[in-house]
């Protein structure tokens, strides 16, 4: 359930960032670290850099989403997986 939740604040993050790179938003482009890169690079530079950032924490929340669901049914089938193969076998021995 953590990660879900921390996948799905790093998923946000990543939408907020790559919209407001996009947007106007004063409270945006007035943050400090946002500030300083469009004082060095100038604000094209700095929407592109920005919009990058915001969809790799997309795509990285997407694909740790992905790989949560692959391990967890994959620990599944590999746990039960034995378990009915030897009441398989039991039966067909009992016959």
């Amino acid at each position: 359930m953590v990660t879900f939740l921390g996948f799905f604040l790093f998923m946000s993050l990543g939408i907020v960032i790559v919209v407001g790179s996009q947007s106007d938003w004063n409270w945006f482009w007035n943050e400090r670290r946002i500030r300083r890169s469009v004082l060095d690079y100038g604000k094209f530079i700095t929407r592109i850099i920005t919009a990058c950032l915001g969809t790799f924490f997309i795509f990285l929340s997407i694909i740790g989403y992905s790989k949560t669901f692959n391990s967890k049914t994959e620990i599944r089938y590999n746990i039960t997986e034995p378990n009915q193969r030897m009441g398989y076998l039991e039966s067909q021995n009992n016959r």
